[in-house]
């Protein structure tokens, strides 16, 4: 007996070193597909292209999924929502006759809410990344190529508040990721502002053509711009 207590005292021993070691070994691992910041190389302006289509990526997927088109578009008279049958979103056909009875509970706008709001922070890390690419290089050309990505950046996230706004009216503005603690809501009137003030401020270093004239084609130019700030404006009944 003494002895099988003995035996068993060591093989636990032993498991308990194992799985010691195998603890350690496995939260000593690296992150994997993930770049520490650390690394980033601020003089390679091809991760500052990566970081200029990852804005447009943003955008690509907050403004174009079919419940945020569905959510923004359904409110106009130029789109139905299609199919009538209640079980079929049929919280679209209420917001089309401009009922919002169960907006507070409707999926589509809790995920508009996060995920618009996740962009606009992304793209304020961007930015926020690209002026440390302008600050390292010494080239004029690639100065300017940053001025540029920025003015896009800019105006893609106006386009997120823009959308923000129209869907909840009053709500907060940050253009750092740092001052979103304690932010309170701004009116709907100041968010339009804003969005009119980016757009504006933006329009001077972009290019001056359509955005099916541009490199990569769809870019945002300065066309873009100058619609957006249109758009906004109209909805503070400015013409």
């Amino acid at each position: 007996m003494k002895k099988f207590i003995h035996i068993s005292s060591i093989l636990f021993c032993s498991s308990l070193l194992c799985v010691t070691t195998s603890c350690n070994d496995y939260l000593n691992i690296p992150v994997e597909a993930k770049e520490p910041v650390k690394t980033i190389d601020y003089t390679d302006m091809s991760l500052a292209d990566e970081i200029l289509m990852g804005a447009y990526s943003h955008a690509t997927s907050t403004a174009g999924s079919w419940s945020r088109l569905g959510i923004n578009a359904v409110r106009g008279d130029d789109v139905e929502k299609g199919n009538p049958s209640p079980s079929d979103q049929y919280t679209l056909t209420l917001f089309h006759k401009f009922d919002y009875s169960e907006a507070p509970t409707y999926w589509a706008l809790d995920g508009a809410w996060n995920d618009e709001y996740q962009a606009i922070s992304d793209m304020n890390e961007g930015i926020a990344s690209l002026e440390k690419f302008s600050e390292t290089t010494t080239s004029a050309t690639d100065k300017a190529t940053i001025v540029k990505y920025i003015a896009q950046i800019r105006v893609l996230r106006a386009y997120e508040y823009f959308l923000v706004s129209r869907l909840f009216g009053a709500v907060p503005v940050f253009t750092k990721n740092a001052d979103k603690q304690g932010l309170h809501r701004s009116t709907f009137e100041h968010v339009i502002q804003f969005v009119i003030s980016e757009c504006k401020d933006a329009a001077g270093s972009l290019d001056n053509i359509k955005p099916n004239q541009a490199t990569p084609k769809g870019s945002v130019t300065r066309y873009t711009a100058l619609g957006l700030m249109a758009k906004a404006a109209a909805e503070i009944l400015d013409y």
